[in-house]
């Protein structure tokens, strides 16, 4: 337990170094006692690790292993809890929509057992399956699982504590993901005003928070606030963990499509190919490797240079389409390759007939996708 527990405080803090040694000794220990709950937990960790690291088909195979023993021993939810989170937080995407529905099966089936029905590991299990519905792309979805874990730590009289603080946040993300953004705002603003009182500036948890804050403001248009959190964001994290870090790799992500939503699009190219300087240990169909040539590719197409971003868009929408990434992925992806195939030939109808097609696939914080998709079919004669 005292290995499970500075594993745990090494993987949140984002030290990735000491966290893989510790893995590497505890790990196989734990398998050796025989106890299914710590070993399930011990395995979540170090496959969130080997996420983290780009890992992904040992984080996937831990990963795994950690939710069979979790399941096969009445273990905690913690290694569930891991397993998911890790598949979007910990920064790369990497789990496919089957393993995705599998482990949201999975998570259900703790849920449901009577220990877990008024506990903190309930609502950890309903933040779980909030990131599941990200991963899957279903925002509503997500923003009632966060309001029912947030309302749950509520009821359990944790109300003030960091945990609720940090879902806050991560609600207010999820409400603007849905439209409804004064609401997201002023949940999100609540719950990274709290971290930075009772945590400081510098605490992972807050770290987090103020990241999903500065979603939320993107996705309400505050482009100002957010481009300035941002900024700070990412001067921290650079300093906190260096260059190449997951995080920070992540922040740039996230500053690209802040950029592209604000037409700045001379920034998200920047932002996008700064990442993908800081991932050459990633192999090519690593999701947030796709990730960041989207961004890029998209960037490239609004500033007009054509033959650059199309060169990559078949290609790109075929790695997108092997990853079974979220539908609104997929669904961007495939309207830039029609955008490039109507400025090579054009073709009004057919550009209108696919807007029209991908359109209702699109979240509303997708606003690049929706922007060029209306102005297509306003063209309409």
């Amino acid at each position: 337990d005292g290995q499970l527990d500075a594993l745990l405080a090494e993987v949140t803090a984002g030290l990735d170094a000491d966290a893989a040694r510790r893995c590497d000794e505890a790990l196989p220990k734990a398998r050796a006692l025989g106890f299914a709950p710590l070993a399930a937990a011990m395995a979540a960790q170090c496959g969130r690790q080997a996420m983290a690291q780009g890992q992904a088909d040992a984080a996937r195979a831990l990963l795994l292993e950690a939710a069979r023993l979790a399941l096969s021993s009445n273990a905690s939810a913690l290694a569930l809890v891991a397993a998911t989170l890790a598949t979007r937080n910990e920064g790369l995407l990497a789990s496919q929509y089957a393993t995705a529905t599998a482990w949201q099966a999975m998570a259900e089936g703790l849920a449901a057992r009577p220990p877990l029905d008024r506990s903190s590991e309930r609502a950890e299990l309903l933040s779980a399956l909030a990131e599941l519905a990200d991963v899957r792309g279903y925002a509503r979805d997500a923003a009632v699982h966060r309001r029912a874990a947030l309302e749950l730590h509520e009821a359990l009289g944790r109300g003030a504590s960091a945990d609720a603080s940090a879902l806050r946040c991560e609600l207010g993300q999820a409400l603007a993901a849905v439209g409804d953004t004064q609401q997201a705002l002023d949940v999100a603003k609540r719950g990274a005003t709290e971290l930075l009182e009772s945590l400081g500036k510098t605490h992972p948890v807050t770290i987090r928070g103020r990241s999903a804050l500065a979603v939320t403001l993107t996705r309400a248009r505050h482009f100002d606030e957010a481009f300035a959190l941002y900024e700070e964001e990412l001067a921290l994290k650079r300093g906190l963990y260096g260059d190449g870090h997951h995080r920070v790799v992540n922040t740039l992500i996230n500053a690209a499509e802040l950029a592209l939503d604000a037409a700045r699009y001379d920034v998200a190219l920047a932002s996008a190919r700064e990442g993908l300087l800081r991932i050459t240990a990633r192999g090519p169909d690593d999701a947030i490797r796709l990730f960041l040539a989207q961004k890029e590719q998209e960037a490239l197409l609004e500033l007009g240079r054509w033959d650059e971003a199309c060169a990559a868009g078949e290609p790109l929408l075929a790695r997108l389409r092997k990853q079974q990434l979220s539908d609104e992925a997929l669904g961007r992806a495939e309207w830039l390759v029609a955008r490039c195939k109507h400025h090579t030939a054009p073709d009004d109808a057919a550009l209108r007939a696919t807007a029209a097609r991908l359109r209702p696939t699109m979240p509303p914080d997708a606003m690049l996708a929706l922007r060029t998709m209306d102005a297509a079919l306003a063209s309409a004669p």
